[in-house]
């Protein structure tokens, strides 16, 4: 398929003239139902999962979308899957600054879900994490003190149940809402 890299209204386009391949494992959705690929007609309009191959040269479709219906019914099983992962996981941030009790964070877009849940006075659980992400310890209490957004970043700060040498500024934390 030769296509054009673009977002949905292509006010912005990455590239032209892409093509996008197929393979074994490629799935194909129409009408939010597996599909095949004879389900693709001349002047479709087509959305794709792709991922690169050959120093980003080749693009291999992972999922193609011949309609919205199927495009929708994707996204949204995809949200409640990563919805669920993060509540079990705990939403990930960076360590800005620890100073006895008190600890300051920025939480990863990735945790929006509950960073939007977050506010002055929310009981929390609080880990020190590793590279891969994963806590290192148990989970620590602590109490909300402050919440600052500004556009897609959300800074933290959290008074904790004690002091902990365990946090490092510029590490790894992950953040869970009391009693999830």
């Amino acid at each position: 398929m030769d296509c054009t890299w673009a977002n949905f209204d292509k006010s912005f386009i990455r590239m032209t003239n892409v093509l996008i391949e197929t393979d074994g494992e490629t799935r194909f959705w129409k009408a939010g139902a597996p599909a095949k690929f004879a389900d693709i007609k001349l002047g479709d309009k087509l959305r794709t999962k792709t991922h690169g191959a050959g120093a980003g040269k080749r693009r291999i479709a992972w999922e193609v979308f011949l309609d919205d219906e199927s495009l929708l019914k994707f996204q949204t099983e995809q949200k409640a899957v990563h919805a669920a992962r993060i509540v079990k996981e705990g939403a990930p941030g960076y360590v800005d600054e620890t100073k006895g009790q008190e600890l300051k964070l920025t939480l990863f877009n990735e945790g929006a879900d509950i960073a939007k849940q977050l506010k002055a006075g929310k009981a929390v659980r609080i880990a020190p994490a590793g590279v891969d992400r994963k806590p290192t310890s148990a989970p620590l209490t602590g109490v909300v003190t402050a919440v600052v957004t500004k556009g897609r970043d959300c800074k933290v700060t959290l008074t904790l149940s004690a002091a902990e040498a365990k946090f490092q500024p510029t590490g790894l934390a992950r953040l869970w809402l009391a009693g999830e």
